[in-house]
C-alpha cells in the first residue's frame, strides 16, 4: 500500500490532472483508515499474539491493493476509495504490532534507528506482495 501511494499520486496528478493539494485530500482515505484500526490494533497488541495481527494485516492490506486494480485513463479517483480504506484499515493492523515489537530492549538512542527498520520492512513486504500480485503483461 505504502509504495503504490507514489502511483496513486502519480495517476491523480497526471493522468486525471488534479493539483497537489486535491491529491493529498483524496489520499486521506486511507489516512483515515489507518487512524481507526490502528488505535484498535494498538490495544490488542497487549492481548493478541502479533503474528494474528501482522499476517491477516497484511492479507488485508493485498485485498485493498487488487481492489484497486483495473484502472484506466478513463476512470475516476473514486474506483481507487474501496481500496483505499480496506489497505488503509490493513496499515492500521499491522503498524501497532511491528512498532510494539521492533522498540521494545533498546537503548536510547536506538528507537529512531528501530523505526526506520520497520518503516523500510513494511515497504519492502508490500512491494513484494504487490508485484507478486500483478497480472502478467
Amino acid at each position: 500500500m505504502l509504495l503504490s501511494d507514489i502511483t496513486i499520486v502519480l495517476y491523480l496528478q497526471d493522468i486525471l490532472g488534479y493539483s497537489p493539494l486535491a491529491t493529498g485530500a483524496r489520499l486521506m482515505v486511507i489516512s483515515g483508515g489507518i487512524l481507526v484500526t490502528s488505535t484498535v490494533a494498538g490495544r490488542l497488541t497487549s492481548r493478541v499474539p502479533i503474528r494474528l495481527l501482522v499476517g491477516p494485516g497484511l492479507i488485508v492490506v493485498g485485498i485493498g491493493l487488487l481492489l484497486m486494480r483495473g484502472l484506466d485513463a478513463s476512470s475516476a479517483w473514486t474506483h481507487l476509495i474501496p481500496g483505499m480504506i480496506v489497505g488503509g484499515v490493513g496499515i492500521g493492523i499491522v503498524n501497532p504490532p511491528l512498532a510494539s515489537t521492533a522498540v521494545p530492549g533498546l537503548s536510547r538512542s536506538g528507537p529512531e534507528i528501530a523505526a526506520a527498520v520497520q518503516s523500510g520492512e513494511i515497504r519492502n513486504v508490500i512491494a513484494r506482495a504487490a508485484t507478486a500480485a500483478q497480472p502478467p503483461g
